[in-house]
């Protein structure tokens, strides 16, 4: 009870003691930053283009009697002048012509030491093109073929191989001849089934005692061995090629009681052809056929000549669909026109390496800047940041802080304001003129360097000099737009010339290592820009540098404790290919930062970024050589949240990007235009 009475006590003497009101106690709020942006871009990856390499046409012909009769007028030699005529101006396309019969003929002629090809401007009708020859000796021709094409492989670079191209146009009007089974296929008083399950022409009915190939009488010399010898001596050929294992003439490999000109021997050969291409890693290989028919023929002249439409058609479509190429079909000789095939280059296309932005004027925090798990920053949308951005006023990888206690200009990349140093007792007097400030070494590259005789403040070091001008590019030009000068950029070979290929060491190339980085952003954050290191993880956080720039972070300082809070994160969508074989994309970058940046001139503003957008594409044969494109939007940021544009939404079309291997866009960085949408500097 006396403890009760106390409570109550207490209460009465604090309730008549104070009428007060109670008021709450305000906590510290995380400070708001609005540093961030996001930059969406849509484009398409760059048009295909011609690759600059061979494209090899083999002009297979028929030069069989039975032309005389399908193509009386000799139409087919002037389809091949017109194909010729049109192809003389494409100064990649080599021609090699065969004709068979039951020779092999070829032009340019095999000798040692010979091309196998030459040039479609030197092309010249060979004599052979007119023969009329009793055979129709497909097998021969395209074992011809396939020596042919092996040979000029095994003698071409191999680079070449990979982007060359070989078109076979193979023109005949009848089957082969002459056509040969082994015993146990022969038929004797039957046609037996012919191929591609034709039916017979009229003029094709079985004669008792007659020996049948697939539905085709045999020749005598498929079994005679006196015969057949008697008939090479005949029809033995004055032109034809030679492969060091005997000339392919007159039915070279025919043996009797042999196959030969069969059709899966004829199928096989097309496909070997086309499995040489594979092989040796050819570019392209196609096989085109073309049947001449005239079926207007009287029923004695296709029997003379064994001529059988659906045999000759159905035989040349398989050969044009293993060979991966298109068939044609002319009804008589007036409708040939060999121009229907394609005889350009190999079309290359390109595809998409990276597409990333960045912002040259922040730069990551340094390792005493982060911001601990247990230290909130956060901004509008209650996202947490990693810690404030550094500005870099002028771009060049130094933070202003750092340069202006290096007595640097944070507006200026290359800002040596003394032209020597001075002496101990003597006070620096700086050049007065900032447009006579430096020596063409950038602030960055200097300081980088300044143990091995560079120093940015004065224009005396290094001891060479990089002059305006030079004819050689070794000189204060950028002329890939990567950030870095020719001087530069030769100094960067000189110091690892064995990870310096030639691609790697040309100066007119914005990404030399092909890791879709530009040299210029390389250097900015100590990454070699002559070798492939970015899938190196140079600090060990477990993001490779590669990555980690196109972040927005530091590769070479450990972070992974943060990427999530203030690395730039990314989404790829594909929106389809074009008609023209591009493949389209929008790429959206969530989370740039800015920062607040010194006024780029005397009585300037405040706050102006750069955020570029860049799209790295290579060819999807050479990897390695990438192609560089950016675009540029100019924005501004006040601490701690005014930024224009103040949605925080930047954007680019195709239109925005300028492709650094075109001379024209180039020009646009040489004369010093703003190439930059969004706001002007003032």
């Amino acid at each position: 009870m006396r403890l009760l009475l106390s409570i109550l006590g207490l209460a009465a003497v604090t309730s008549a003691c104070s009428d007060r009101k109670l008021v709450p106690v305000e906590l510290e709020q995380p400070a708001v930053v609005d540093d961030l942006v996001d930059v969406e871009a849509e484009f398409c990856t760059r048009p295909v283009e011609d690759v600059v390499f061979p494209v090899k046409l083999l002009l297979v012909l028929d030069t069989s009697g039975s032309l005389q009769f399908t193509d009386q007028a000799g139409l087919r030699r002037a389809a091949i002048r017109e194909l010729m005529n049109n192809l003389g101006s494409q100064n990649d396309l080599q021609v090699a012509t065969f004709g068979f019969g039951s020779n092999v003929n070829v032009d340019p002629p095999i000798a040692p030491g010979a091309p196998l090809f030459v040039p479609a401007s030197l092309w010249v009708e060979p004599s052979f093109v007119g023969l009329a020859d009793v055979q129709t000796n497909y097998h021969g021709a395209l074992a011809a073929v396939k020596a042919h094409i092996l040979r000029d492989l095994l003698e071409s670079d191999p680079a070449e191989i990979s982007r060359s191209k070989y078109i076979i146009i193979f023109f005949s009007d009848g089957s082969p001849t002459p056509k040969c089974c082994i015993r146990v296929d022969e038929t004797i008083g039957e046609l037996g089934v012919m191929p591609y399950g034709c039916a017979p022409e009229p003029y094709e009915v079985a004669e008792d005692g007659v020996v049948y190939c697939e539905g085709e009488p045999e020749q005598t010399l498929c079994n005679e061995d006196e015969f057949l010898e008697r008939f090479r001596d005949i029809n033995l050929g004055t032109n034809t090629p030679d492969y060091g294992d005997g000339t392919l003439t007159a039915l070279n490999e025919l043996e009797p009681n042999d196959n030969y000109n069969r059709t899966y021997q004829l199928e096989d050969l097309v496909t070997d052809i086309v499995d040489l291409g594979q092989e040796f890693g050819v570019g392209e290989m196609r096989f085109h056929t073309a049947l001449l028919f005239d079926s207007t023929l009287p029923d004695d002249v296709k029997e003379i000549f064994r001529l059988n439409r659906c045999r000759s058609e159905g035989l040349l479509r398989r050969m044009a669909e293993l060979g991966n190429g298109l068939f044609r079909d002319f009804e008589n000789s007036e409708q040939i026109d060999f121009l229907s095939f394609n005889f350009t280059s190999l079309k290359q296309s390109f595809t998409l390496v990276r597409a990333y932005a960045q912002n040259p004027q922040a730069l990551p925090p340094k390792a005493a800047d982060i911001v601990g798990p247990d230290e909130e920053v956060r901004g509008p949308t209650g996202r947490l940041q990693g810690a404030e951005f550094l500005p870099d006023t002028d771009g060049d990888g130094i933070d202003d802080a750092t340069e202006q206690e290096l007595g640097t200009d944070v507006a200026v990349r290359d800002s040596d304001k003394l032209a020597t140093p001075p002496a101990i007792t003597s006070v620096p007097e700086p050049i007065a003129d900032p447009a006579a400030w430096g020596d063409g070494w950038s602030d960055k590259f200097e300081n980088d360097k300044i143990d091995v005789g560079f120093d940015p403040r004065f224009q005396s070091l290094p001891v060479d000099g990089c002059p305006a001008f030079d004819p050689s590019g070794l000189d204060r030009q950028d002329l890939d737009a990567d950030g870095l000068n020719g001087c530069e950029e030769q100094l960067l070979q000189n110091a690892n010339p064995d990870g310096c290929s030639d691609a790697a060491c040309n100066r007119e190339r914005a990404d030399s290592d092909g890791d879709g980085i530009p040299d210029g952003l390389e250097v900015r954050f100590g990454l070699d820009p002559r070798l492939a290191e970015g899938n190196r993880d140079d600090d060990f956080d477990g993001l490779p540098n590669a990555d980690e720039v196109v972040r927005g972070l530091d590769p070479q300082l450990p972070d992974a404790d943060r990427r999530e809070r203030a690395g730039v994160r990314y989404e790829l969508i594909n929106l389809g290919d074009t008609d023209d074989g591009r493949t389209c994309y929008r790429s959206i970058a969530r989370g740039v930062h800015l920062a607040q940046t010194a006024p780029r001139f005397v009585g300037g503003r405040s706050g102006f970024n750069d955020v570029l957008y860049w799209v790295a594409e290579a060819p999807s044969d050479a990897a390695s050589r990438v192609e560089m494109r950016v675009a540029c939007h100019r924005a501004q940021y006040l601490k701690p949240a005014f930024k224009d544009p103040a949605n925080g939404k930047i954007f680019f079309t195709e239109d925005d990007f300028l492709d650094l291997s075109d001379p024209a866009d180039l020009q646009r960085f040489y004369d010093g235009e703003d190439v930059c949408s969004g706001l002007a500097v003032r």
